[in-house]
């Protein structure tokens, strides 16, 4: 039995890197659907756990590895329930009582795109309400 595969020689054999004079950083490209992105290990777990060739391929191999085990999680999850939306005057004054928080308590204005505080708020609100972006804090 040969020792498994880490996490960049098995990213390694699915892209090629090359330097582009269009881009300041290095770039790497798919070879399964030759879709080009940024040389980083995140996008490219990211990109292989979406890409339809490549997870076609494996599932003809039979081979599960961490990508492929990420994008049947990714695909697994139960579509979320279309809740009713909130009326346009009800959102603005929410929107404003969020930037009065963020603002008056000294916050970071991407207080709001907290990975846990986009879940209370959602989980709260029933997921009727999504919260202000920083950008549009920051223009208020």
């Amino acid at each position: 039995m040969g020792r498994p595969a880490t996490l960049k020689h098995l990213l390694d054999s699915h892209f090629r890197e090359y330097d582009s004079p269009e881009f300041k950083l290095k770039r790497a490209k798919c070879h399964h659907c030759d879709t080009e992105l940024v040389n980083e290990n995140p996008r490219k777990v990211r990109h292989l756990a979406q890409c339809d060739t490549y997870l076609d391929i494996m599932a003809e191999l039979g081979k599960d590895n961490a990508i492929t085990l990420k994008a049947k999680r990714l695909s697994s999850k139960q579509p979320a329930l279309q809740m009713a939306k909130l009326d346009k005057g009800v959102k603005e004054r929410f929107d404003k009582q969020a930037t009065l928080a963020v603002i008056m308590g000294a916050r970071l204005f991407s207080l709001f795109e907290e990975p846990y505080m986009k879940s209370f708020i959602q989980s709260v609100s029933g997921n009727t309400y999504t919260p202000p972006s920083s950008r549009k804090i920051g223009r208020k």
